[in-house]
């Protein structure tokens, strides 16, 4: 059995009003605001979502125009962007669709703005008059907000590239130089452009080994610092170093720094240390560090005086080197000195040689710092021939000093003698005047 026209119409009527009803439920719960404008750009109809979104009723934006809805700048944007789109031809042509989309900055009811991404389209009528317009805003405040930050972090890094003060190149997988930073343009001499159209590596290190050895640090990217030679453009070699840092696509970032004057102030301090140590090393005298009760450093002399190597003196208690009879003074005048107490400055003791012996040796100390604690710093001066020519002395004095007491007492006995021969003849002469001189 055939429907009827009533009943055709019936259920035209229900899928429309079903229809209407789905879209009128999607604009009462969509998050977008949405609004018509007229020809005039007056606002013929809000959907529920300017409240939720912007705090305008519906009803409160009836009628208003776009200074309402948008801010000056984004209004005068707008209307431009209309006036290019809705060109004679544009509403001629009744089957051309025009759609105007853009960022643009809307006003909330409170008098905040906020940016929205808008989609604006023209409306026709059934026989394609232009009707109006249906806008779509969608809140972009916090992506806005994010392109900003990104924008403003993207600046961040763009001036610490181009003003950092070491040398930065970005390279791809083969070791094709992308990019330089002024830095290297400075440090090395060649532009921007000659970096992009110049094999400026191959110049930069002329020599081929050298220059291999910088293309496998690019491409292997090992982990740490390298230091080359590196030429300038005006022919002057300077010492750099870099390292690499690799990116999640595979790309690197060299990062290099000159370190020229470095280099040469360690030469210079190479220099010095080796004659210092040249000096120490041929010094007369035995020279030791004592650092909490043991050998730190030791001299050639103090070898050679003593017979030890090196390796049976450092690390040592330096007591173990002195004479028993000594030892208890020498350790008193160390702590003292640590302590900052007045201490002898100089003194003699008996050093033990591996031999079994001893020599005699004069210690004249001092409180220094020794790689960042306290320490002595010792002078050993052998005196062991003074001593030996000391006790020869000694010897010939007790000697001579025997032999005059044995001459002294021979003397005195012989005196007495002749005092009583004296004695004996003045008492047999009668003579008054021999008898006073006897």
């Amino acid at each position: 059995m055939k429907a009827g026209p009533t009943t055709k119409g019936k259920r035209a009527k229900e899928a429309l009003e079903k229809s209407e009803g789905r879209a009128q439920l999607i604009f009462e719960n969509m998050r977008d605001n949405a609004w018509l404008m007229d020809m005039d750009l007056k606002t013929t109809w809000a959907s529920p979502s300017t409240v939720r979104t912007r705090g305008f009723k519906p009803e409160e934006l009836q009628g208003s125009t776009l200074d309402r809805h948008m801010t000056p700048a984004s209004m005068t944007r707008l209307m431009e962007l209309i006036a290019k789109r809705l060109s004679p031809d544009d509403l001629a042509d009744k089957r051309r669709e025009v759609v105007i989309e853009g960022d643009f900055e809307f006003y909330r009811k409170d008098g905040t703005a906020f940016w929205g991404d808008t989609v604006a389209t023209l409306l026709r009528k059934r026989d394609g008059t232009p009707e109006g317009f249906l806008f779509v805003v969608r809140d972009i405040t916090e992506r806005t907000r994010a392109g900003e930050e990104a924008n403003r972090q993207k600046e961040i890094l763009q001036r610490l590239f181009d003003n950092i003060p070491v040398m930065i190149t970005y390279f791809d997988e083969t070791g094709a130089i992308k990019m330089v930073n002024r830095e290297i343009v400075k440090k090395l001499g060649w532009s921007f452009e000659e970096w992009q159209t110049e094999d400026v590596l191959a110049k930069s290190y002329p020599d081929p080994d050298a220059l291999k050895e910088v293309l496998d640090f690019m491409k292997n990217k090992p982990i740490g610092w390298k230091d080359f030679k590196t030429t300038t453009k005006n022919g002057t070699v300077i010492d750099t170093t870099f390292t690499n840092l690799i990116l999640s696509d595979g790309v690197s970032i060299g990062i290099g720094r000159d370190i020229t004057e470095r280099k040469r102030a360690e030469a210079t301090i190479q220099a010095s240390e080796a004659r210092y140590r040249m000096l120490v090393e041929n010094a007369g005298e035995a020279i030791i560090v004592a650092q909490d009760g043991l050998l730190k450093f030791v001299n050639q002399t103090t070898l050679n005086m003593t017979g030890y190597s090196e390796t049976e003196l450092i690390s040592r208690p330096f007591p173990e080197f002195i004479h028993p009879d000594d030892r208890e003074r020498v350790v008193a005048s160390y702590w003292k000195r640590l302590a900052g107490k007045p201490a002898q400055s100089r003194y003699d003791v008996r050093l033990l040689t591996r031999a079994g012996g001893f020599k005699w040796v004069e210690i004249g100390a001092a409180l220094i710092d020794w790689e960042g604690r306290p320490a002595t710093l010792n002078f050993l001066t052998d005196i062991s021939d003074r001593h030996k020519a000391e006790e020869v002395i000694q010897a010939s004095l007790r000697e001579k000093e025997v032999m005059l007491r044995e001459i002294h007492h021979r003397v005195k006995n012989n005196m007495q003698v002749i005092s009583s021969l004296f004695n004996l003849q003045a008492g047999k002469t009668t003579s008054p005047e021999y008898r006073e001189i006897l």
